[in-house]
């Protein structure tokens, strides 16, 4: 991140596609896979809730695909 300010602990899928270049549907697979981790926040007995995805384990996801070159 810029300006030495941390990442965010949790992001949602329009801030993780700004970042990662990752898709909505791509989000939920994998958080559905155990592959990277989310949360639902959703009123008891709402329909709609907002889903937010760690941001640290998409990231790791994408390490662990990595091949070649000097890790920073």
């Amino acid at each position: 991140m810029k300006d030495n300010i941390p990442p965010p602990e949790w992001i949602d899928a329009k801030e993780a596609h700004r970042i990662f270049c990752i898709g909505k549907s791509t989000l939920y697979s994998l958080a559905n896979a155990g592959k990277i981790r989310s949360a639902s926040l959703r009123a008891r007995g709402a329909l709609r809730g907002k889903r937010l995805f760690d941001y640290d384990s998409i990231k790791k996801h994408i390490e662990s695909h990595a091949k070649g070159g000097l890790k920073p």
